[in-house]
């Protein structure tokens, strides 16, 4: 009885210390990353259900025509039914590609990659021209000497 009360009173103590520790802001990024991961698991699955499970039958020239016309009937709609599962997989692998490329760009822009318009550098970043990915350097007296030589700074 005691060890119950033990192991309870421990459980309380990771609940208090993920609750102190949690950001809101990475706990829902990764949130949504496993679940942009499990959509493109899972839509490759689905896909290599579609295309994995054999959709053509025997021709059994003994067989009566009757019985022939409902097999072929049969892998008809499993034929279908198949397509649309492969159709539903790649829909499923687009939607956590999306998603997967939605929270990179996220990242990229709160790392200051892209869009960076307040010319500080991105941590990490060296040389010259770090301001982020296609983004130029308009506002340097660097490049006003490089466009135009002839004149002089003042």
């Amino acid at each position: 009885m005691m060890s119950l009360i033990e192991s309870n009173s421990d459980a309380d103590d990771e609940d208090t210390w993920l609750l102190q520790n949690f950001d809101p802001r990475r706990g829902s990024q990764e949130a949504a990353s496993a679940m942009a991961f499990v959509l493109l698991i899972s839509g490759m699955i689905l896909m290599g259900l579609g295309y994995f499970i054999p959709r053509d039958y025997t021709f059994d020239p003994y067989e009566e025509a009757r019985k022939m016309e409902s097999i072929e009937q049969y892998y008809i709609t499993l034929a279908k039914h198949l397509d649309i599962l492969i159709l539903v997989g790649m829909a499923i692998v687009c939607t956590g590609g999306v998603i997967v490329s939605v929270l990179f760009a996220i990242g990229m822009y709160r790392a200051g990659y892209i869009c960076n318009w307040s010319g500080s550098k991105p941590s990490g970043t060296t040389g010259r021209g770090d301001r982020g990915i296609g983004i130029p350097d308009y506002g340097s007296r660097d490049m006003e000497r490089h466009l135009m030589p002839n004149m002089s700074a003042e």
